[in-house]
Order: C-alpha cells, then structure tokens, then sequence
C-alpha cells in the first residue's frame, strides 16, 4: 500500500526541484560565484519563488481536475471535468 498520497509526492518534487536556490544565493554570498550586485541573486529568488508556486498551483489544480473527473460518469468531456472541478 502506498503511504504518501500522488499529490504531496508532487509536491514535494516541486519544492525539492526548486530547493537549490538558497545554495545559489549562499554560493554567491561567499564568494564562490561571482555577481556584479545583488539583483542577480534576488532573481535568481524571484524566478525559482515564482516556479515554486506555479508547481504547486498546477500540482493542486490538477489534482481537482482529476477528482472532478472521477466523480462524472465516464464519457464527460474535459471542459465537464473543469466546471465540476470549478477551474
């Protein structure tokens, strides 16, 4: 039997994939990886902040689009799915 469910296992990917941020931004704070100022890190935090959520977002919304669909008798189109999900 499988002790996580699908959803916190994808969810868990989308923040382990987006975990090596901080050791960007620390890398660079010690010098190891050079930066002109302080923007590069700061987008390097916004781009992978931004990715965060929007896996997550997708990781959430997916997992009611699927719930929707499994409670509509078979045959239902997707955009059915959609409406019964409220996407």
């Amino acid at each position: 039997m499988d002790t996580i469910p699908e959803l916190l296992k994808n969810i868990i990917g989308t923040v382990v994939r987006n975990a090596g941020t901080p050791l960007v931004v620390w890398l660079a704070a010690k010098g190891w990886i050079t930066t002109d100022d302080g923007s590069a890190a700061l987008t390097v935090i916004v781009v992978a902040s931004a990715s965060l959520v929007w896996g997550v977002w997708n990781k959430l919304n997916l997992h009611a689009l699927i719930a929707a669909a499994l409670r509509l008798p078979a045959h239902s189109t997707i955009e059915e799915a959609k409406n019964e999900a409220k996407l």
